[in-house]
């Protein structure tokens, strides 16, 4: 199912919401951008191992994240606060998060030189429509 949001965002909805795959052709997620590139069977492999690489390498820096905000938590809720733990603590998570968007950074260049200069520029008109909502406007007009 398809729900329009306000401003033509678009949301993804259904009866296994929690169990949607991202990477499926349809009018959600980014298998929505993919379908249209004619993406050949190496490409499709390339950007499957690049997301399982990704999002493993993602979930570990983010748990490594929230365990350094419950210590400072924890810290933060002792009678006598240690600020040069608190500011320590706050440090690493600082570093963690940016490697996180290092990671994001890496992952969305691989994915880059997987694609065609062809298929960049029908990405590259995809976003402009969905971030416009010309495409929730086409297809109201449908109805």
């Amino acid at each position: 199912m398809f729900l329009k949001g306000g401003f033509g965002k678009a949301q993804c909805a259904g009866p296994d919401m929690g169990h949607h795959n991202p990477f499926a052709a349809g009018k959600c997620g980014p298998g929505a951008f993919l379908s249209d590139l004619n993406l050949s069977e190496d490409q499709l492999l390339s950007i499957a191992a690049l997301k399982g690489k990704a999002l493993s390498k993602i979930a570990h820096a983010k748990l490594d994240m929230m365990e350094l905000k419950k210590a400072a938590f924890k810290e933060l809720l002792q009678p006598q606060v240690d600020k040069a733990k608190i500011k320590g603590l706050a440090e690493e998570i600082k570093v963690h998060k940016s490697q996180c968007v290092d990671l994001m950074s890496e992952n969305l260049i691989a994915f880059s030189e997987v694609l065609s200069a062809d298929q960049k520029s029908k990405l590259k008109l995809s976003l402009v429509k969905k971030f416009l909502g010309v495409d929730d406007i086409l297809e109201d007009e449908e109805i």
